[in-house]
C-alpha cells in the first residue's frame, strides 16, 4: 500500500531539514562553569581578603601563595565540574531511540533523530511519537497528549479521510497508550509542535536526596570549622603578650587558612564526580542511569521483582514442540535461524502433508503482529515481540511466508494483544469466505472453544477432551516451555468470541541465561530477595524458577485477585513466583512490599508497567524489548535486558555510596586532625604548631586530591557480602563519627608529639616536624580508607592508581619544598636524614590503629555501611 522513501531521498531530506531533535534551550558553557567557581564562593572571598591584607603589610610572598591557592581552587573546581558535566551528558546519548520505518520499500529500524518528512513509520501501544505525523491507517488508536495539553485522558484518533485535522494528527513527545497505526511524518525537530514550545517545557531531574545529605553535612561541618577557627584566633590573642598590627595580621591569616582548609567546599564537586564515575561504570555493565536520584536507592535494594522472559531467560524464543491432532510434534533448530525440521517419534515429516499442522502454521503466521527479515547469516532480524517472531520463524521452517499468506488472505479486522487480555485475534478474507484465528494463553483460548480439530474435521470438545488438553498443556509447562493455544472459526462476518475450533498448542523454549544462577547466589549473599513476576502459567514459571535455583511458593494472578491486602502481604513473605500476572498486580505487589519496609527494584517493559515502574524505589526498563514509555519513566534502562545487569547495577549503587562514605570520613578525619593539633597545642600553652601557608598547602595537596581519588575507588570484592543499608541512612552514622574522632585524634596527637620533639631544635624545625608528620598521616590514612572491612594486608594498594598518584604528589611535594627556596616561603627547615624516619614511622601508626578498629569490629564492620 505504501512505499516510503528510498535511502537517497531520506539522505537529501536530512540535509534539507536537519536532525529530528529538540535543541537544548540552554547549555552550560565553560565560561559559566568557571564563573560558578567564584560566584557566591565565600571561601575564595576570604582568601582574597587574606591576600590583600598580606600585601598591605608587605607580606608579598604570602600574598602570592594565597593567590596561587585561589587559582588552584578555581581550576580544580572547574576541571572536575566540567568533567562531571561531560560524563553526565554522555550518559544521555548511550540509548538512541529507534522507530520502525518504511525505507526502500522494506520495514527498517531507523534512529529517531534520522527521521525526515514523508517517512512512513509504524507505531503501537507504548511508542513515544517521534515527530508530528498524519495518521494513514489505525486500529483502536488512543494517544496521551498530556505533555502538550495537560489532559491526562487518552485521545481517540482516526485515519486521514479528506482534511487534516487534530483527530488525524499525532504529535512529537506524546505517546500511544492503545492500538497501533501507520503514519506519515509531517514535521521534525524544532518544526514540530513540541519543538516550537520547547522553551516552555523543561525536563526536571528528580531531586537527589544524596545531594541534600551532603549539603546538610557540609553546612554542619562548616559551622564547626568556622567556630573552632574563631576559637583558635581568640586563643592566639590570649597568648599574645603584645598586640601589634603584624600579630593581628598573622592571627587573621591563621584563622582564614584554618577555615578554608577545614571548610568542606569541595564536597558538592566530589559528590558529582563520584556519581558520574559510578554511573559511567554502571553504563559499561549495561545499566544506563536515567535519573541520578536512583543511584542511592539502588544501593539499598532489598527486593528485586523481575520479569522472566528475556531477563531471567535468554529471550530467544524457539518453538520446539507442537501438539495438534492428538500428536506431539518435535521441531529442531534454535534461536531465529530458519534451519529446522519437524518430527513425530523421531521420524521426519513434511508439514505440508499433515493437514492440521499445515493449518496451525498458517494460523500462527496470519495471527501475528511481528515481522522478520532474513539476513546474510540465514538468521532473521526481528521486529516486534520475540514470541510472535519465533512463530514466524517456526512457519518459515515449512517455507511459509507472511507476505505471501497475507496477499492471499488479507486481514479484515483484529483484536490486539494486551497483557490484561492475554490473547489476540485476527479476521481474514479467504477464497472460500472468511476465517478468524484466536491465539493466546491456554485458559483464555480453551474457554472460547466448543470444538476440536481432528483428522480434517471438527468434533465436540467434551469435558474429557478438555481435561486431556489441560494435562497436555500442564505437561509442556512443567518442562519450562511457554505454551500458546491456537483456535479458529470459519465463515464469520465480524470478530466473534465463542464457538471456536481448538486447533492445537505451540510450546516455546526460552532457556535461562547461564549467568543467572550465579547472580542469584550473589543476591542471597547480599541479603537481597528475588521474586519473579511473569505472564506465563504457573507450571512454566515454576519450572524456570527451579532451573535457576529460585525456591519458594508459586501463586497465580487469579488467586492473587481473590486475596485482600492483608492476606497478600502474608503470602508475599514466602512466595517467589507470581504467574499470570498483569500490570495492576505488579503495582499492588510493589506497594505492599514497600509498606513492609522493603526497598524495591522493579523491572518492566510494557506501557502498562509504567505505574509500577514509577511506584518502585528503582524502576528498571528493558532497553531491547521495552516500550519507549517504559524507558522514559524508569530510573535505569538495561541495554541487554539481562538479570545479571540488575545485580551489577546494585553493586554499582553500593560502590558509589561506599566511596562517598570513604572520602567523607577521610576528609573529616584529616580536617579534625588539623583542628585538633592547633587547638590542643594552644590550650596546652605551646606555640602555634602550623603556619597559615602550611595549612593552605595541606588543603591543596593532602585534603582534596586524595579525597577525590577515593571517589574513583574500584569496587570492593566484599561489597555484595553485606546486607543492604537502610534507604534513609545518613552519610555519616555514629560508627563513622567514632572512626573520624579516633583517627583524627591519633593523627593530631602524633603530630603534636612530633612538634614537641622538634622544639629542642627550634620552633621552625618543630613546625616542620609537625607539618611533615601530619602530611604522612593523611597519606597513609587514605590507603586505610580503601576498605572499611579489610586490613592493609588484604588490600591491593596498587588497584587505585589515582590514589597512588595523589600520594606520590603529596610526598614528592615535601622534598620539593624542603630542598628548594620554597622552604623559606612555607617556613620549613630541611630535616636531618634520620629525622625523616620520625614522621614516617609515627604516621604508620594510623594504619595500625585503623586495622585494629577493623579487627575489633570484625563481622560487625557492616556497621560502617549501615
Amino acid at each position: 500500500m505504501f512505499t516510503g522513501l528510498t535511502s537517497g531521498e531520506a539522505k537529501e531530506k536530512l540535509l534539507k531539514y536537519g536532525l529530528n531533535e529538540i535543541k537544548e534551550v540552554h547549555t552550560v558553557s565553560k565560561k559559566e562553569i568557571l564563573l560558578r567557581q567564584v560566584k557566591g564562593n565565600y571561601l575564595i572571598l576570604l582568601l582574597f581578603l587574606a591576600s590583600v591584607v598580606s600585601f598591605l603589610v608587605s607580606e608579598i610572598i604570602t600574598s602570592i601563595v594565597i593567590i596561587i591557592n585561589i587559582i588552584f581552587m578555581i581550576l580544580f573546581g572547574f576541571f572536575q565540574e566540567y568533567k562531571a558535566e561531560k560524563a553526565i551528558a554522555a550518559l544521555k546519548n548511550l540509548l538512541t531511540p529507534t522507530v520502525l520505518a518504511l525505507r526502500n520499500n522494506k520495514e527498517t529500524t531507523v534512529d529517531v533523530k534520522e527521521l525526515v518528512p514523508d517517512d512512513i513509520i509504524f507505531l503501537r501501544d507504548g511508542s513515544v511519537i517521534p515527530a508530528d505525523c498524519i495518521i494513514l491507517v489505525q486500529k483502536e488508536l488512543e494517544v496521551n497528549e498530556a505533555v502538550l495539553t495537560g489532559e491526562s485522558l487518552p485521545v481517540q484518533k482516526t485515519a486521514l479521510q479528506k482534511e487534516i485535522t487534530n483527530k488525524n494528527l499525532i504529535y512529537m513527545g506524546t505517546h500511544v497508550v492503545n492500538g497501533k497505526c501507520t503514519a506519515k511524518v509531517l514535521h521534525t525537530g524544532m518544526n514540530t509542535k513540541y519543538g516550537k514550545i520547547a522553551y516552555e517545557i523543561s525536563t526536571i531531574e528528580k531531586d537527589i536526596p544524596l545531594k541534600h545529605k551532603v549539603n546538610k553535612l557540609a553546612t554542619i561541618m562548616a559551622v564547626i570549622a568556622v567556630s573552632l577557627s574563631i576559637v583558635t584566633g581568640l586563643l592566639l590573642l590570649i597568648q599574645a603578650t603584645v598586640i601589634t598590627k603584624e600579630i593581628l595580621v598573622g592571627i587573621l591569616l591563621v584563622v582564614i587558612s584554618l577555615t578554608v582548609s577545614c571548610f568542606p567546599e569541595g564536597f558538592p564537586i566530589v559528590l558529582t564526580i563520584a556519581l558520574a564515575a559510578g554511573t559511567n561504570a554502571m553504563a559499561k555493565k549495561n545499566a544506563i542511569v536515567n535519573r541520578m536520584s536512583s543511584v542511592e536507592a539502588m544501593g539499598s535494594v532489598t527486593v528485586i521483582a523481575t520479569d522472566k522472559t528475556g531477563t531471567i531467560t535468554k529471550g530467544e524464543m524457539t518453538a520446539t514442540k507442537i501438539f495438534v491432532n492428538d500428536q506431539l510434534i518435535d521441531v529442531s533448530g534454535s534461536g531465529y535461524s530458519k534451519d529446522g525440521k519437524f518430527f513425530i517419534d523421531k521420524k521426519e515429516i513434511s508439514p505440508h502433508s499433515n493437514y492440521d499442522l499445515n493449518r496451525l502454521l498458517k494460523a500462527v503466521t496470519l495471527c501475528n503482529d511481528a515481522s522478520i527479515a532474513l539476513n546474510s547469516n540465514n538468521s532473521f532480524e526481528i521486529h516486534g515481540s520475540p514470541t510472535e517472531a519465533s512463530l514466524l520463524v517456526l512457519s518459515s521452517k515449512a517455507n511459509f511466508s507472511k507476505d505471501f499468506l497475507y496477499h492471499h488472505s488479507p486481514k479484515i479486522d483484529e483484536i490486539l494483544f494486551t497483557s490484561e487480555k492475554k490473547f489476540m485475534s485476527t479476521l481474514h478474507k479467504t477464497k472460500t469466505g472468511t476465517v478468524q484465528f484466536y491465539k493466546g494463553a491456554f485458559e483464555k483460548v480453551i474457554e472460547k472453544c466448543s470444538f476440536y480439530a481432528k483428522d480434517k474435521r471438527k468434533i465436540s470438545l467434551t469435558p474429557e477432551l478438555k481435561k486431556s488438553l489441560h494435562k497436555q498443556n500442564e505437561a509442556l509447562g512443567k518442562q519450562g516451555l511457554r505454551v500458546l493455544a491456537i483456535a479458529y472459526k470459519e465463515n464469520v462476518n465480524n470478530i466473534e468470541d465463542s464457538n471456536f475450533i481448538f486447533l492445537g498448542l505451540v510450546a516455546l523454549s526460552d532457556p535461562p541465561r547461564e549467568e543467572v544462577k550465579d547472580s542469584l547466589l550473589i543476591c542471597q549473599k547480599a541479603g537481597i530477595r528475588v521474586i519473579m513476576l511473569t505472564g506465563d502459567n504457573e507450571h512454566t514459571a515454576a519450572a524456570i524458577a527451579s532451573q535457576i535455583g529460585l525456591t519458594g511458593k508459586t501463586i497465580n494472578g487469579d488467586e492473587l485477585t481473590t486475596l485482600n491486602d492483608e492476606e497478600l502481604a502474608i503470602k508475599l513473605k514466602d512466595t517467589c513466583v507470581f504467574a499470570r500476572i498483569n500490570p495492576e498486580h505488579k503495582l499492588r505487589i510493589v506497594r505492599l512490599l514497600k509498606n513492609q519496609g522493603e526497598t524495591v527494584a522493579m523491572t518492566g517493559d510494557g506501557i502498562n508497567d509504567a505505574p509500577a515502574l514509577k511506584e518502585a524505589d528503582v524502576g528498571i526498563a528493558m532497553g531491547i524489548k521495552g516500550t519507549d514509555v517504559s524507558r522514559e519513566v524508569s530510573d535505569i534502562v538495561l541495554k541487554d535486558d539481562n538479570f545479571s545487569s540488575i545485580v551489577s547495577a546494585i553493586e554499582g549503587g553500593r560502590t558509589i555510596f561506599s566511596n562517598i562514605r570513604k572520602f567523607t570520613t577521610y576528609y573529616f578525619s584529616c580536617n579534625y586532625a588539623e583542628l585538633f593539633i592547633i587547638v590542643i597545642a594552644l590550650i596546652l600553652g605551646f606555640p602555634l604548631p602550623l603556619l597559615a601557608l602550611q595549612i593552605l598547602f595541606m588543603n591543596m595537596v593532602t585534603d582534596d586530591l586524595p579525597a577525590l581519588t577515593l571517589a574513583f575507588n574500584p569496587k570492593s570484592s566484599d561489597v555484595m557480602e553485606i546486607k543492604p543499608r537502610p534507604a534513609r541512612s545518613n552519610i555519616l552514622n555514629k560508627h563513622l563519627l567514632f572512626l573520624i574522632i579516633i583517627l583524627g585524634t591519633v593523627m593530631g596527637i602524633g603530630s603534636l608529639i612530633a612538634f614537641n620533639h622538634g622544639l629542642s631544635y627550634g620552633l621552625d624545625y618543630a613546625r616542620t616536624m609537625a607539618f611533615f608528620t601530619l602530611i604522612f598521616f593523611q597519606v597513609f590514612n587514605a590507603f586505610s580508607f580503601r576498605s572499611f572491612r579489610k586490613t592493609i594486608f588484604h588490600i591491593d594498594i596498587f588497584k587505585n592508581k589515582w590514589l597512588l598518584g595523589a600520594s606520590l604528589i603529596s610526598i614528592s611535594s615535601l622534598f620539593i619544598i624542603s630542598y628548594t627556596p620554597l622552604n623559606k616561603i612555607f617556613g620549613v627547615i630541611p630535616l636531618a636524614f634520620t629525622h625523616w624516619f620520625y614522621p614516617i614511622l609515627m604516621a604508620l601508626s594510623i594504619i595500625i590503629i585503623a586495622d585494629i578498629i577493623k579487627l575489633i569490629y570484625g563481622k560487625k564492620s557492616y556497621l560502617f555501611y549501615n
